[in-house]
């Protein structure tokens, strides 16, 4: 049976009514690049929070303890059932107009698990310190600079040896700030009492019963009172994190998929009027032997065309803002899931709005096309 193959013509009048359709041509484009770097920006972001908390977590002990002598401190860094031991100690607070300041000893596993980076060195010596970036805005100093401390009631001067910085970076001025002394400062002030942070070998792959248990092995072999001890809020929450990861996809699906039904709305809108005003085209090409499918092929050419124009330029806007937003959550591999889930969900959508109107298109008849024209010529002239 003889069929008509006219495949070569149906591309090149899709490409001329690109060409000649300019203001279907940019709205799409431009709805398409909006919705495409709106979700992608937002589906990066919040798995950079996500990893940005991971970060954090994987830095945390599994069991906190309070008041613990250096001797015992000694004792449990030797100790093989620990894989690390974090101490820190607070030396003395003061509250200075509408800001207070904590002065403590932490080492540096310990602000790694408080989810604080160094801009700088540890301090070493006794009047060497660690500010918090925000407080040394505050004081206008940086690192290398000389800075006063009330420390018991008497204002002795220190060296910034260093600033600390929130691994998140998005992280606001609460006003509260640490200010990080040496070791050697403590052992000259006072006799230390320490608050420990203990890493177990695999700790975090451990479940709650067994840190649990852990926790109950180290009190009875250290003697030390059982109400100092706790488990880490990070270990508590394991069962929660899996929902509230759960629910924040779910939102966020929500939100991407919302995003891309507005923009379908608006470019069906536009296929809509584009193919009501081209009703005498349309006839005339089912007139020369076009069938309804190469019709409806023609019409979803160009609104794949928007799609191959608008995406690409979309998600590298989105992935640009993202990175600008949180460069420290930046990671390939989330990167590229949200682009494929980002770039599926848009094809979708766009196909589903302009298939309603390219199958419009594909029934109008030669005869409809004759009247449509008969009708603008009888406007013409009266």
């Amino acid at each position: 049976m003889f069929r008509n193959n006219n495949t070569g013509i149906v591309k090149r009048i899709a490409k001329s009514m690109r060409q000649k359709e300019k203001r279907l041509n940019v709205t799409a484009t431009i709805m398409i690049i909006l919705s495409v770097a709106v979700s992608f920006a937002m589906c990066l972001f919040m798995l950079a929070e996500e990893r940005n908390y991971d970060l954090v977590k994987q830095n945390m002990p599994q069991i906190n303890i309070l008041q613990v002598s250096d001797d015992v401190i000694r004792k449990m860094s030797k100790d093989s059932a620990f894989s690390q031991v974090s101490v820190n100690s607070k030396i003395d607070s003061y509250t200075n107009k509408d800001y207070s300041v904590s002065i403590l000893y932490m080492d540096r596993s310990y602000l790694n698990g408080k989810g604080k980076e160094i801009e700088g060195r540890m301090p070493e010596a006794a009047n060497e310190i660690l500010l918090d970036s925000y407080y040394a805005q505050r004081v206008n100093v940086k690192t290398g600079d000389t800075v006063p401390l009330k420390v018991s009631g008497k204002e002795t001067q220190f060296t910034v040896t260093g600033l600390l910085r929130n691994v998140k970076k998005t992280g606001s001025d609460s006003r509260n700030y640490m200010v990080i002394v040496s070791k050697e400062f403590l052992n000259q002030s006072a006799k230390p009492i320490y608050n420990a942070g203990l890493y177990l070998p695999n700790g975090s792959q451990l479940r709650e019963e067994e840190v649990q248990q852990k926790m109950e092995e180290v009190q009875q072999n250290y003697q030390l009172l059982k109400e100092n001890f706790n488990l880490n809020n990070s270990v508590l929450m394991k069962g929660n994190s899996f929902q509230s990861r759960f629910s924040q996809t779910g939102v966020l699906l929500g939100l991407t998929i919302f995003i891309f039904i507005a923009a379908a709305i608006v470019i069906y809108s536009l296929f809509y009027i584009s193919v009501s005003q081209k009703t005498r085209q349309y006839g005339q090409l089912r007139a020369i032997g076009t069938t309804k499918k190469q019709i409806k092929k023609l019409v979803r050419s160009v609104g794949v065309s928007f799609l191959k124009t608008g995406l690409p330029l979309g998600l590298v806007i989105g992935g640009i803002a993202c990175y600008a937003m949180d460069p420290n959550g930046w990671y390939w591999l989330h990167t590229w899931i949200a682009a494929l889930v980002v770039i599926c969900l848009s094809a979708i959508c766009i196909l589903i709005a302009v298939s309603a109107p390219a199958s419009k298109a594909a029934e109008i008849t030669p005869i409809e096309a004759v009247r449509y024209s008969g009708y603008e010529s009888a406007n013409l002239k009266t």
